[in-house]
Order: structure tokens, then sequence, then C-alpha cells
């Protein structure tokens, strides 16, 4: 049974009172009074005990505080007091992210004049504040490590502030902004004295959904020798810059990245994976999604030694023709003793066998619109070290019970997520409990089981595991059914969280009359052709 609710520990139900009684517990009345006589002008605060406090607890004060706002006002008047702020934003603080609820322009300009010492800033999300302030912001900050600027109005300007200001930044996060290979490359400008690039503690940098051009990528990954990962949509054109480059100059540049992604790769695949072990030697991780696989393109990547994760997806034209034994399993043969992390998407076949031979410390799998799979009643080499499995399915993708508790064999599963897997049903869940399975499940997703009820749910609650974690929709509960699965729960005191998304039946019907995705990429296929 999932573990059962425990008392609050005193650091919690004090960080919960003081978070809702800030200006009493921390000022006491005259500062109250003073704020009642004049509420435009701050008192002064900064002999208060409070300001004194280590740098996490006023971190988790102050964002406690915030998401108390949130839950307790309408969305138009989110605005948290500049009290808490002048009493919370103080010089120890090392760690900060700015939520919706605070005010923007007040507390950017208090970290900037009082937090010289900050390493970590996630500013996510926050459209408010315009490119200029947060290039001032950044140039205040020399100790920053880590900055999160996904989805702001950061721009060239603020990358530019960063290579002049930020010599220790170590990750950096642009998705979703209008940043360009102008600023990429004032990030990367090298000094004309150390001949170092301006962030040279650079490791990881994304750059997805962004106006950087290919070449501004290959340049930034030569220019910062510790850069391990990079993340952004066309690296196989940043790869054929690397190519293009060596060849002019007669020499190999490499690179220390440990990660790369390719997608929607089509034609020229097999050119560019094979200088992947010449250019990137360090290479642990690979992904290769919606691409034209083929044996020479698999045959490539059997020098690539170091890889610990393989993500291997098929786009609609080779999902036919790449053999899973014939081209995927000598791969596996040469790659599988060091792997422990596997995703296979839009495979006509997929032996679990076959991996569990090839592959045995795998600890993670997931397998995405597999159309069938190879019966093992009694597994030679079952899958002992799997502590995530991941199975994805669709209408028309078949796995049978045995290759489904061929899969399940392993006793340390934590996480196991299921999509159109009709194998799974209450009577199947009931005989892997029964044989001691799942008992170290911590995080379940179910979804479109027909054959599993709020029967197997309850048999799940109430098996001995750590469950956390419990996401089911798709599924043949009725809410007379879920609300009494979590009165249950509740009056056991469960340490349970559950979601449920279930939909109306209008909206189940009108998905059933959609289309599989198989049948949708041939209707697709014949208008094209």
């Amino acid at each position: 049974m999932p573990q059962r609710r425990s008392a609050d520990s005193l650091r919690e139900v004090a960080l919960r009172f003081i978070s809702h009684n800030l200006e009493l517990t921390c000022c006491g009345q005259g500062v109250i009074a003073a704020l009642r006589d004049n509420e435009e002008e701050l008192p002064e605060v900064s002999h208060l005990p409070v300001t004194c406090l280590p740098a996490t607890l006023l971190s988790d004060l102050l964002e406690r505080i915030a998401l108390h706002h949130l839950g307790q006002l309408p969305s138009d008047r989110i605005q948290l007091p500049l009290l808490c702020l002048h009493l919370l934003i103080q010089p120890q603080i090392q760690h900060h992210r700015l939520l919706p609820a605070l005010p923007a322009l007040q507390a950017t300009f208090l970290i900037a004049s009082r937090c010289p010492r900050l390493a970590s800033l996630d500013l996510s999300f926050c459209t408010v504040l315009p490119s200029h302030v947060l290039a001032s912001l950044v140039s205040h900050l020399p100790q920053l490590q880590h900055l999160d600027l996904s989805r702001t109005q950061a721009d060239d300007l603020t990358l530019a502030s960063l290579g002049a200001n930020c010599p220790r930044l170590a990750s950096l996060n642009v998705h979703g902004t209008i940043v360009s290979q102008r600023g990429l490359a004032l990030l990367s400008k090298r000094s004309s004295i150390t001949g170092k690039p301006s962030c040279p503690a650079l490791v990881h940098l994304n750059l997805l959904d962004t106006a950087v051009i290919p070449f501004a990528v290959y340049e930034v990954v030569t220019n910062h020798p510790l850069l391990r990962e990079v993340e952004y949509e066309s690296f196989e054109e940043v790869l054929r810059c690397f190519t293009v480059m060596n060849d002019a100059l007669g020499e190999w540049d490499n690179s220390s990245l440990r990660r790369l992604n390719f997608v929607n790769c089509h034609g020229g695949l097999l050119e560019t994976l094979q200088h992947c072990s010449k250019v990137f030697p360090s290479l642990d991780s690979l992904s290769i999604l919606q691409s034209d696989l083929t044996r020479s393109c698999l045959d490539s990547l059997k020098y690539l030694t170091s890889l610990t994760c393989l993500e291997l997806g098929n786009s609609s034209f080779t999902q036919y023709t790449v053999y899973f034994h014939e081209h995927v399993v000598p791969l596996l043969d040469q790659l599988g003793n060091k792997l422990t992390q596997i995703s296979l998407e839009k495979f006509k076949f997929v032996d679990v066998e076959a991996i569990g031979e090839s592959c045995p410390k795998l600890q993670k799998l997931r397998l995405s619109r597999i159309l069938s799979f190879c019966n093992t009643h009694s597994p030679r080499f079952p899958l002992l070290n799997l502590e995530s499995l991941i199975v994805l399915n669709t209408k028309s993708c078949r796995i049978t019970e045995s290759t489904l508790r061929s899969l399940l064999t392993s006793p340390r599963i934590s996480n196991l997520q299921l999509t159109s897997v009709a194998a799974f049903t209450d009577n199947f869940l009931f005989t892997m409990l029964q044989a001691g399975r799942l008992s170290c499940l911590r995080e379940a997703s179910f979804q479109h089981l027909p054959g599993l009820s709020a029967v197997g749910i309850s048999l799940l609650l109430a098996s001995p595991s750590p469950l956390a974690s419990l996401a089911s929709w798709g599924c043949p509960l009725t809410d007379q059914e879920r609300e009494a699965v979590v009165k249950a729960a509740s009056e056991a005191n469960l340490d349970l969280s559950f979601d449920w998304r279930g939909r109306d039946v209008a909206e189940e019907e009108l998905l059933e009359e959609l289309p599989d995705l198989e049948d949708m990429e041939d209707l697709l296929a014949q208008l094209i052709h």
C-alpha cells in the first residue's frame, strides 16, 4: 500500500504560518501601524531578525507567499506587497525564481542592488521585463551560474551583457526568445588577452525555437570546450558545418558534447552520422527520431562505443523497411553492454528477449507505436534492472500478456506508463501483484486501458508499494468510482496524488471516430501521390 501521510515537520508548520502572517510575525505591531499611517512609504526593516535568516529559508518563504497570493487572489489583482520583497530579498540569497505573483520590476531592482552572490536565476515566462532591463539585471550578477530566460523578451543585447559580465555562467536557457547568431557570437567572443571565450564555463545551452542559424551553433560549440549539451532543432546541419569546416581546414576539430538529437532527418542522414565518432568522441546519448533509418545508418553508430542512451524512431517511409533482428539487434550486440536507456519508436516488430540478451544493464525502456512483439512465455534474458517502462500504443498496435509479463519482470520498476495496452486488465494486474511484482512502483500512468477498472485501481492501492502518484484517464471508471477511490485513499491517510483528466461521453465518442495514426499517414501519402 502507498505510504501514509505523516505529520508535517516543525519547519513546514513554521514556514506555512509565517507565510500566511508575514507582517505580524516578522515585523510586529509597530511596523504594521506605520504601514497603515503611510501606505506609500515603507518603514525601515533592515534591522529586523527575519532579514538575517539563511538563504534557503528566505527563498522558501518568498515562494510560499507568492504561491499563496496566486491561490487567493483573482488573476487581475495579483500583486505581492512590496514589504515582502524588502524583507525576504537579502544579500545572502543565492537562488531565486520569479513567480507571476511577484512585482517583476521591483523584484528585479532589489535583486540587482542586493544580491551580487546570486548563482541561479529563473525568469522563465516573465514577459513583462523588456530586453534592456534583463541586460541591466545580469550586469549586476557576476557570480551567476544558471539562468533561465525561456519565453522572455531576451534578445542579443541580453546575451551581450551576459558575455561581458557573467564569466561563471554554466547553464543558459533562451528557448522561445528572439536571440540570433549575433548575440550568440557576443556570448562566445574570445578575449584578446586570455584567448578564452566570454563564458568559458558554459556546459548547457538551450537554443530551441530561436532565430540562431546552424553555423552559429557550430561556432559556439567549438569555442566552448566544456560544453556538454546543446538543445537545438537542426543539429544535422550543425554536424554538416563541422564536416565542411574540417575539410576546409584540413584537420578534425572535435567537441566534448555528450548528447545529440536529430529530428526529421531524410536523405543525407548516413553522411551525417558517419562523422559522429570523429567529431563527438565523448558522446553518451544519441536520439534520432522521425527520421529515415537504414541499415547503413545504424551500422555507422557501432563506433559510438561510449553510448549509454539510444533513441531510434523511424519515419513513416522506413517504418516497414527497417527490420529489428536484421538491423537493430546487431547494433545492440555492439553497444548494449553499456546501454542503460533505450527508446524505440515506429517499428514494425520488436523482440523484447533480444533486448534483454544484448542490454543486461538496461534501466529505462520506452516503446512507442510498435506494431507487434515476439511472444515470450518464459524469457531466458529478463530485464531484471529495469526501473522505468513506457509503452505508448495506438489502436493498431498489439502487445500480448506474455510480452507484457516479460517486460514487467524486474522487481525494481518504479515508473510505469501504459497507453492503449489492452492486455493490462484487472486480472492481469492481480496476477502481477500476487507474484510480488510492482513492489517498488512510485509513479503510474494508465491511459485508455479498456480492461482496467476501479477494481484494478483498488488492488494496486492495497498492494505494498511506495506509490505516490497515479494518473488514469480514458479508462472505464465512472465519476462515482473515482470519488470512491479518492475517498478510500483519504480515509486510509495515503500520501498519494491522483490525476483523472476524464473526458465526457461525447468527447470519447468523437475520439473513437478519429482514424488511427497509421491510417491517417496512409491517407496523407495517398493525397500526396
